[in-house]
């Protein structure tokens, strides 16, 4: 099994990737670079995830409404109020 991942900060993006089962979510990370910016991390044991993200800002077809927005909701579930900003919970 690869170590292989992807990490990306575009929500809607890391939503469309749950819910078309396309990559396998494993966490939510903080960004070292910006305190309030997360990252999404997923498994990518064939190094697809930048191609990925590439087609779906370029028109890439998104699955069902009803279950994009239900992963956007889980997705959004990772982060609680601290000062200052959010983190993850996990």
């Amino acid at each position: 099994m690869s170590d292989r991942e992807f990490k990306t900060s575009h929500l809607h993006f890391a939503a469309w990737l749950l819910a078309a089962k396309i990559l396998t979510y494993l966490r939510t990370d903080n960004n070292s670079f910006t305190k309030q910016q997360k990252l999404f991390v997923f498994a990518d044991p064939d190094d697809r995830g930048a191609k990925l993200e590439a087609e779906f800002f370029n028109g890439s077809p998104v699955t069902e409404i009803k279950k994009y927005n239900e992963y956007i909701k889980l997705l959004k579930e990772q982060f609680v109020p601290v000062a200052g900003g959010m983190h993850a919970t996990h």
